[in-house]
């Protein structure tokens, strides 16, 4: 309605209109890292002779207890480059992908085994890390695999958003994964899974990661 000095006033017709109703949750974006050669996978081993030994471009990551070799342990590290992903994103999901080519265990009379990815508290190079030179790994957000649940030749597939909770909350302490079996005293366990070195380029681990974004 308009008027003017004098009083004289005039109403324009209706008009309906809506407004949009604000979203009350952020966009999603899905990051899915694939590394070629260039991804950071390793193991470090205490068989005989190789405490010093730095296993960074094998096709494979080697884990295992005492199923190779008397009184050996393997354990497998894996770090993606999350640097992509800004600090502070709500992540809705991370789902860890492998090739495992075999996996052993015997039991022996001893708990069934798992396989364990920690989350490392220690920066780590692929190309000089060993037993030597350990890496520290934390319990804490851990993720557990039953041993009884991977088969050999397929792949496996490992839930691993709270490792990505934290790191996105901390973005200081990016430092990757640590495989390694729960037991590594009594039941002999083995797992051979390929590495981003492997000759077979589907085989190699892959990160799928949903998280909330804002602009």
């Amino acid at each position: 309605t308009v008027a003017n000095v004098i009083g004289c006033a005039k109403s324009s017709s209706n008009v309906t209109f809506t407004a949009q109703a604000s979203s009350s949750t952020l966009p999603v974006k899905t990051l899915t890292l694939k590394p070629s050669s260039d991804g950071r996978d390793a193991y470090i081993t205490t068989a005989f002779g190789s405490f010093g030994t730095n296993f960074g471009y094998t096709p494979s990551i080697e884990v295992s207890n005492w199923y190779k070799y008397f009184r050996t342990a393997e354990r497998g590290f894996l770090d993606f480059d999350l640097s992509s992903i800004p600090a502070n994103s709500p992540i809705i999901s991370a789902t860890l992908k492998l090739w495992v080519d075999t996996i052993d265990t015997k039991i022996l009379g001893y708990p069934p085994n798992s396989l364990y990815f920690k989350r490392c508290i220690q920066p780590w190079q692929e190309n000089t890390v060993t037993w030597n030179h350990q890496i520290l790994a934390n319990d804490y957000q851990a993720s557990a695999i039953p041993c009884s649940t991977i088969q050999s030749k397929a792949y496996l597939s490992v839930n691993v958003a709270n490792q990505l909770k934290h790191w996105s909350y901390v973005p200081g302490e990016r430092f990757g994964f640590m495989m390694q079996f729960k037991e590594e005293n009594h039941a002999l366990s083995w797992a051979s899974i390929a590495s981003s070195d492997n000759p077979t380029a589907s085989h190699h681990p892959k990160l799928t990661v949903k998280y909330y974004y804002a602009d």
